[in-house]
């Protein structure tokens, strides 16, 4: 009876929960990614043949074991099963926490479950994956830092670490502030690669002495190294001395100094200031306050010393911690110049070895200057706002700064001037589309300044730049237009209200050009020893400028008159090709040229049309009528006669002209009939 009821049971029981066969699933030979760190990294298996149906995260086992074998499998819970297509899904799992390895270790991952609906499943293989060492900090290097010590650079190297820049920050415990961010707290670090990271430390000068505890964090990972960083006790040094200078053959009761980390002992703690420098006394108030009493020798060099305080073998020592000064002076004032009447607010006075206070200090700029306001930027610099009277004698003041008993000066240090003028232009003359680089203009009373000061040189001229070199000094460069009228020109230089001018500064000057050469013409073979060359707009100067004539025409020599006049020799060959000749006159790089300027033509023959008396003794005067009868300039008239039996004699010319030419019958001529010849 009773088996009977346990049958009804089963069979009760395998109506509410049907059996189902185990379904095969097939995953991918490796997960992804193919390695990660215990409690860390997300890890996804692939595989294909699951059964259709829902699979909760929570019904899906993973099951972890080492690929090696020999110890338990870990098995924990999926994370997430997606559908990727038909029966493919991801199975997705946090590689479990408890699992420690202290180098890569391969391991096997296998996945079983069932569905919602009760239908098993397992995977027939296994997916490999590697399981790496947790992250860790494996050093910290320098691993020691100082009190009080700042800009110290520390290389941290990470062990499987995931370093980013602009995201990994560190922090090394009270007292220390790393990249600027508050001393305790983190800050960001300079990330070379995943691994290696430098940290910019400020240890403050009471950071607790001892070990820290080193912490990286990025994002959700954070590793630690205990004990990675030490502080140590600062050195012992002097943080100030006041004051901090004196002059020569000064002495100074009481010149306080401050040590930080220093054990000063009164009657032990010995005080040395350098070469030239007496210590009186030393007075210990405590382990980093003392007093010391000093006397600069008049001949102390000049410059800063070294401070030292000894105590035993303890020295604290400041460079350069004070400072021999010579007499104060002040060393410039600018600008050194105003005119009558004019107000400048911002005069900068630069002292040496002065101590300026400011409502202490006192400025003076003489007679007929009110001093509106003086303003101290340190013990060196001051700012003096003044007002020079109209009435104010021109010429130079001595400046004085009064600081209590320092008295500094400077003779001549500011002038009083009158109106502001342009005294010269270099040079002062230019052509027409002529670029002037370099025109240097010098003002007197000017007040000129970079990047202010304004040049004009007139209409048809631009001016390409102003660049002032000091007060009165500035260099313009310049294009003249080709159109620019020839002319004198107004230059002008405005800095702010000031304008600074010069009446007929600069002129313009038409190319240079030859505008007549006499005589334009010459035969072949002819010498013209007195040509004259005028030209506009010229520098000719005599054993410089060289006269061309072209070719043929041989420049026996030139003579300059003035800028625009010369006297030219020439000869021309007996070759020389007939026609126009461009004359040009060459002065360094100024061409000036005629075209067509000179001329070469051939000899003209001349002839004979009557002559009279047609007869007569030796001595008769006989005149010939004809054309060409004037020689070529540089040649004179010839006339020969000849008669019957009788050779050829010549005869001297009396008088030449174009037309006719007289002559003297010679001493020799022959009886009868003859023919005079030219």
């Amino acid at each position: 009876m009773r088996f009977s009821c346990f049958v009804a049971v089963l069979i009760a029981v395998a109506s509410q929960f049907p059996l189902h066969a185990q379904t095969v699933v097939t995953l991918s030979p490796a997960a992804t990614p193919t390695a990660g760190q215990a409690g860390v990294t997300s890890i996804t298996i692939t595989g294909s043949g699951f059964p259709s149906g829902t699979i909760l995260p929570a019904d899906t086992n993973v099951t972890i074991e080492l690929a090696a074998g020999g110890a338990t499998a870990i098995v924990t819970k999926a994370s997430s099963v997606t559908t990727i297509v038909g029966s493919t899904r991801r199975v997705t799992f946090i590689i479990p926490a408890s699992i420690s390895v202290s180098v890569p270790t391969p391991y096997l991952v296998s996945v079983s479950g069932t569905t919602t609906t009760g239908t098993a499943f397992a995977s027939s293989n296994k997916a490999s994956l590697t399981i790496n060492p947790g992250a860790a900090i494996s050093s910290v290097n320098p691993g020691t830092g100082r009190q009080a010590q700042q800009n110290l650079v520390v290389t941290i190297t990470g062990q499987l670490t995931n370093f980013v820049q602009g995201a990994t920050q560190a922090s090394f415990g009270a007292g220390i502030s790393v990249g600027g961010a508050a001393a305790g707290g983190p800050g960001f670090v300079a990330v070379m690669n995943s691994t290696t990271a430098m940290a910019t430390l400020n240890i403050v000068a009471d950071a607790p002495l001892g070990g820290r505890t080193v912490t990286v964090q990025t994002g959700t990972q954070q590793v630690s190294l205990n004990s990675g960083f030490t502080v140590l006790i600062g050195l012992p040094v002097i943080t100030s001395v006041t004051p901090n200078s004196g002059q020569q053959g000064q002495a100074l009761p009481s010149v306080a100094v401050v040590g930080q980390f220093t054990s000063f002992v009164n009657g032990t703690t010995v005080a040395n200031f350098g070469s030239g420098i007496t210590v009186n006394s030393t007075t210990v108030t405590d382990a980093t306050h003392a007093t010391a009493s000093i006397t600069i020798l008049g001949s102390a060099t000049l410059g800063g010393r070294t401070v030292t305080m000894t105590t035993g073998t303890e020295v604290a020592s400041l460079n350069n911690g004070f400072t021999v000064g010579g007499v104060p002076v002040i060393t410039s004032v600018t600008p050194s110049t105003g005119q009558q009447g004019q107000t400048l607010p911002t005069i900068a006075v630069v002292g040496q070895f002065t101590n300026f206070v400011n409502g202490t200090t006192v400025a003076n700029f003489g007679a007929g200057i009110t001093v509106n306001s003086t303003t101290v930027a340190d013990a060196t610099h001051a700012t003096v706002s003044i007002t020079i009277l109209g009435t104010a004698t021109l010429g130079g003041r001595t400046v004085t700064m009064t600081t209590g008993t320092e008295v500094a000066t400077l003779n001549n240090g500011f002038t009083v001037g009158g109106v502001p003028v342009i005294t010269s232009v270099t040079p002062s003359t230019g052509q027409q589309g002529q670029t002037l680089p370099t025109i240097a203009v010098v003002g007197q009373f000017t007040n000129f300044v970079n990047g202010t000061t304004v040049a004009n040189f007139g209409a048809g001229i631009t001016v390409n730049s102003t660049t002032v070199t000091d007060a009165t000094h500035a260099t313009v460069s310049i294009t003249i237009l080709g159109t620019a009228t020839p002319g004198g020109r107004t230059v002008t230089m405005t800095t702010g209200t000031e304008v600074a001018s010069l009446n007929n500064g600069f002129t313009v000057v038409g190319v240079p050009v030859i505008t007549t050469v006499t005589p334009n013409t010459g035969q072949q073979g002819q010498t013209l020893s007195t040509v004259a060359v005028v030209s506009q707009f010229t520098n000719f100067v005599n054993g410089t400028t060289v006269a061309n004539f072209g070719a043929g025409i041989t420049v026996n020599s030139t003579t300059v008159t003035d800028a625009t006049h010369a006297t030219v020799n020439i000869t021309i060959l007996g070759t020389a090709a007939l026609g126009g000749r461009t004359v040009t006159m060459t002065t360094g790089t100024e061409v000036a040229s005629l075209n067509n300027g000179f001329t070469v033509s051939t000899v003209a023959q001349p002839g004979i049309s009557d002559f009279n008396p047609k007869s007569g003794p030796v001595g008769t005067l006989v005149t010939i009528s004809g054309t060409n009868l004037a020689p070529a300039q540089g040649t004179a008239a010839q006339v020969s006669m000849s008669g019957q039996g009788a050779g050829t004699i010549a005869a001297p010319v009396d008088s030449t002209g174009p037309a006719s030419l007289a002559f003297t019958v010679p001493p020799g001529a022959a009886t009868g009939l003859g023919e005079p010849e030219q």
